[in-house]
């Protein structure tokens, strides 16, 4: 018998929702690590989608290109510990 842990992601293949539910998960573990390692900046910033293996973040005021870089090297490695490659980098728009 298979665990569910190992049927999900099948189902998920097999009705065409896998990479929806992939960009999901890592848009809901970036708003998670924001809130618990940056709960300063988390309210001003707000992961929005994973699209073409980019996460956007929309930030309420400009970042400095220093912050930004900051960030993306703390996020992005711990964000692709559990990802299957559909992450690429990390890029910030203001809201």
């Amino acid at each position: 018998m298979d665990h569910i842990s190992s049927l999900i992601p099948n189902v998920l293949r097999k009705r065409g929702l896998y990479d929806e539910a992939q960009a999901s998960m890592v848009v809901f573990r970036a708003k998670k690590w924001l809130q618990e390692n940056r709960p300063d900046s988390a309210s001003s910033l707000e992961p929005k989608k994973l699209m073409g293996g980019i996460l956007l973040i929309e930030a309420a005021h400009s970042l400095s290109t220093e912050e930004q870089a900051l960030l993306t090297a703390e996020l992005l490695p711990f964000l692709q510990t559990e990802d299957s490659g559909a992450l690429k980098e990390i890029r910030f728009t203001k809201a």
